[in-house]
């Protein structure tokens, strides 16, 4: 159940399309099927960082399972070059990986755990 969390104060012009990115890279990146992949993308927001307020990117990967060093490092660096072909600088893109427990992750009428 991977969900894949961007905050940014860039404009995206299509964030469907980003969206869909988001998915597929996530996916194949955790090798998990895209169909239990949740993207929300939250753009032109008022954010600061280092005391200004310039254009940069925040992006949470959570998922039950899946992490690992070498997944990690390819996810970023695949999030990074999607998110450069939107205008955002690859320095300025921060990625947070969250390894969540099964019994932390609920659906239905239930948790996972």
């Amino acid at each position: 159940m991977p969900a894949v969390l961007l905050e940014t104060n860039a404009e995206i012009s299509d964030p469907n399309l980003l969206g869909q990115e988001l998915s597929k890279a996530v996916a194949k990146g955790l090798s998990k099927p895209e169909k239990y992949v949740t993207v929300s993308i939250r753009s032109s927001q008022t954010m600061i960082r280092a005391g200004n307020p310039s254009i940069f990117a925040f992006i949470e990967i959570r998922s039950i399972g899946g992490f690992s060093l070498p997944v990690n490092n390819t996810l970023s660096t695949t999030i990074c070059e999607i998110l450069s072909t939107y205008g955002l600088l690859k320095s300025n893109i921060d990625v947070n990986f969250m390894d969540i427990s099964p019994e932390n992750w609920g659906k239905h009428h239930g948790t996972f755990g």
